[in-house]
């Protein structure tokens, strides 16, 4: 970033009645518009002095926050702290005269000539600073203890993560595969307070704001689009790109989301609440990224201090002195109106805690354990101190059973998780803190197949081609045989809510009945072709009949599965 734009430079864009407007302000005498002799008598020492002292206290102290960060804020900076300048022309100027009653602490120091606008390319695009010149810098009363404010906190001790920094990854994933087989209402997904059934499929499940911000973002990335009804679906010409990438690149695109993205984080910190937000939550966003870029790579560090920081060098990164007294801002536990700048570590501390501790968190920008967190090189990315980091998923192939079950290990393409979710009940997934050898358990169940053959798939010349490609072999010889008898018949024995075992035919039932696997199990008559099952032996009768080459459908399971 350059931005050291010498005053004389700066005065050449100045139009000729804001030049005189300095000059006099300088006490400068210039019958023309004369670029050299106005700078020249204001870079003078004790000039500068003299006038820095006409200027209010607010302006000089703007002045030194500028200083402190090499000279210069952002436009929204500027703007949220020190007010905005009222955009005029020649005649409006000189009708309305806004250097004899600025409106704001910006406005007088435009007007002074102390404080020039200019603009920086980044990679975003252009971006607007006011900046001091570089050549007056050296002449105003500099920052005390500059060193101390620019470090934003204090060190912690050594933690040791363990959260997997990729799992919104993956949970991502298995939002768009819940609404790939059962389009939800967006609505329910957004709102932090309500209870979903997906949030006991995901990795991270104890929080509602996570799920919450992950639909947000499936929505920004056009992974799901909202049909009729406000019901969701999954987006194909988005999300296939998005689930065929590598994880990294994956949670790069849903960082870079979330720093544009109207979720606003202030209205899911759980300890305020509000009937409306007035907040921008980009704004805020953006400049508490600012200055945590000075936290030091590969450093724990405080959360509080870094708190304590931004309370006292930038205090006024969401509202400015107008807002502390306008919003209407609840303590969420004790009703407590939170007005006024007394309240700012109950409200921009509380938001800056939830940042950290939640939507960079939960997306791999940082670790944040115990009070303290570490920047991770997807946040040193993000931050733009480093490259973003690349690398391909290892080739951990899904491993399917004797028992019809199915390990999907996490490294494993996020796109093919989708199709074995779509055709299998959901069993388990990977707890948040399993980091090595992290699995998804699926089960294939006469349910889950028959809501493939209700998509229009076949068993024998579909699913069970596809399961053997990616889990790199023939299927168990059990697993086949059962899956292949229930695609040709359908008539399979049933295991009913009641606990009764009910077989489809007599033959069936006498050649189970002579099973040295099934046999034992079938004492207690229930009907001709029905027996009675202790509940302990459920799953033991259903993997017997499937060493018999028999898939069970089990009415139990209905009410355990997902979907």
């Amino acid at each position: 970033m350059n931005l050291m734009i010498s005053l004389q430079r700066a005065l050449v864009d100045y139009e000729p009645d804001l030049l005189e407007v300095i000059a006099t302000r300088w006490d400068v005498d210039l019958p023309t518009a004369d670029i050299d002799a106005l700078s020249a008598a204001m870079l003078d020492v004790e000039r500068a002095e003299q006038t820095w002292a006409t200027l209010s206290s607010a302006a000089q102290a703007a002045l030194a926050v500028m200083l402190a960060q090499d000279g210069r804020l952002t436009l929204p900076q500027m703007t949220q702290r020190f007010g905005e300048l009222r955009q005029m022309g020649v005649a409006r100027r000189e009708r309305e005269k806004p250097w004899l009653n600025p409106i704001s602490v910006t406005e007088e120091l435009v007007y002074a000539g102390f404080i020039i606008k200019v603009f920086d390319q980044t990679p975003e695009g252009a971006r607007a600073y006011y900046a001091i010149p570089s050549d007056m810098q050296p002449l105003l009363p500099q920052p005390i203890n500059l060193s101390a404010s620019t470090e934003p906190g204090q060190p912690a001790l050594p933690r040791h993560p363990v959260d997997d920094t990729l799992s919104a990854v993956d949970d991502m994933t298995t939002l768009l595969a819940y609404a790939r087989i059962q389009p939800p209402k967006i609505a329910s997904w957004l709102e932090p307070n309500a209870s979903v059934i997906v949030d006991r499929y995901l990795r991270r499940r104890e929080d509602r704001a996570y799920r919450a911000l992950l639909a947000q973002l499936a929505v920004d990335l056009h992974l799901l689009t909202e049909t009729t009804g406000g019901r969701v679906e999954v987006n194909s010409d988005s999300a296939r790109p998005w689930l065929e990438a590598p994880r990294l690149h994956q949670a790069r695109l849903l960082l870079e989301v979330w720093l544009t993205s109207g979720w606003n984080d202030l209205a899911h910190v759980p300890s305020l609440q509000a009937e409306t937000w007035p907040n921008r939550p980009r704004l805020a966003r953006q400049q508490a990224l600012e200055s945590l870029a000075a936290v030091p790579l590969d450093t724990w560090w405080n959360t509080d201090s870094f708190i304590q920081y931004m309370h006292d060098v930038v205090p006024d990164f969401m509202r400015t002195m107008v807002d502390y007294g306008t919003w209407q801002i609840l303590d969420r536990q004790s009703g407590r109106l939170l007005l006024g700048e007394d309240e700012w570590l109950f409200v921009e501390g509380a938001l800056l805690r939830f940042i950290i501790s939640g939507p960079l968190n939960w997306l791999g920008a940082l670790h944040a354990i115990d009070g303290a967190f570490r920047l991770t090189a997807l946040g040193a990315a993000m931050l733009e101190q480093v490259v973003w980091p690349s690398q391909e998923d290892r080739l951990d192939l899904p491993s399917i059973n004797a028992d019809l079950t199915i390990e999907v290990p996490v490294g494993f393409s996020r796109f093919d998780r989708l199709q074995i979710a779509r055709f299998t009940a959901w069993h388990r997934s990977p707890d948040i803190c399993v980091v090595e050898r992290a699995t998804y358990q699926y089960r294939l169940t006469t349910q889950s197949l028959q809501r493939v053959e209700r998509e229009g798939l076949s068993i024998t010349s579909q699913v069970i081609p596809y399961l053997s490609r990616v889990c790199g072999g023939a299927l168990p010889t059990q697993a086949g045989e059962a899956l292949t008898r229930w695609a040709a018949s359908k008539s399979t024995p049933t295991l009913q809510a009641d606990f009764r075992l009910t077989i489809p035919s007599a033959e069936v039932a006498a050649e189970l009945k002579r099973s040295r696997h099934v046999g034992r199990f079938l004492k207690r008559q229930a009907g001709s072709q029905a027996f009675w099952i202790q509940q302990a032996e459920l799953a033991t009768v259903r993997d017997a009949l499937l060493r018999e080459g028999w898939m069970a459908h089990v009415e139990i399971e209905a009410d355990n599965a997902p979907l």
